[in-house]
């Protein structure tokens, strides 16, 4: 019989693994600006050697598992900031409470946001966008398309037009799409160029950007 999982125990060696007194966008950048360094360091490389060509494949790894950690502390936040995110949890019928989870929960040992955003599926851009459509009682990447505004600490500006435009979509979809195959294939024959991997790079910035202004215009102050 397979043991049982403590879901528990999960979720505090995975805040064990972060740091206690950084904000999200902080931890976010501790993880991806390694992963982009790296990126340009390839690029910067003359040798045209095999090792160049694997070590490009885990740019989409590294990148997207930045993203997808970044998503399940925003969900979490979001969840733990109370009506009307708490609520609408409810509708992630996938997440199972048992008596110890309760207790769990009850007596502060993690918190309800910690554990739905720690079991709710993110492998995708689908898995994503439900998960944040549930939360939001909107469709997501429709909203986050839509985004045309940087804060900044002078005040909100305009922008030419949408972080998520035709490219940078494009650019995100290829970041998952490669990443799945990297993360679980031999993909022998995939072919990964720098403009390529640039492409996906720029398209992941465009969708952190656009949902950070998204977020922080939905989360109480």
């Amino acid at each position: 019989m397979a043991k049982k999982r403590d879901y528990i125990s999960e979720i505090h060696e995975i805040k064990d693994r972060l740091f206690k007194r950084k904000s999200l966008r902080d931890q976010f950048n501790r993880r991806l600006h390694p992963v982009v360094s790296g990126f340009r360091y390839l690029c910067s490389l003359k040798t045209d050697a095999p090792l160049k060509a694997e070590l490009m494949k885990y740019v989409p790894v590294g990148y997207v598992a930045c993203i997808e950690g970044y998503c399940r502390l925003l969900i979490k936040e979001l969840i733990d900031s109370g009506p009307p995110f708490q609520e609408r949890t409810a509708s992630f019928d996938e997440i199972k409470f048992n008596i110890e989870t309760v207790i769990a929960i009850m007596s502060r040992k993690v918190s309800l946001g910690e554990y739905i955003a720690h079991l709710i599926p993110l492998n995708n851009l689908a898995d994503i966008n439900r998960a944040f459509s549930i939360l939001m009682d909107e469709d997501f990447l429709t909203q986050l398309k839509k985004v045309d505004t940087l804060t900044t600490k002078s005040g909100p500006r305009k922008l030419a037009h949408p972080f998520l435009h035709d490219k940078a979509m494009n650019g995100l979809q290829e970041l998952f799409r490669l990443r799945h195959i990297f993360a679980h294939e031999l993909a022998l024959r995939e072919k990964v160029s720098a403009r390529r991997i640039q492409n996906c790079v720029s398209g992941g910035a465009s969708f952190v950007l656009s949902l950070e202004e998204y977020i922080n215009h939905q989360l109480p102050k």
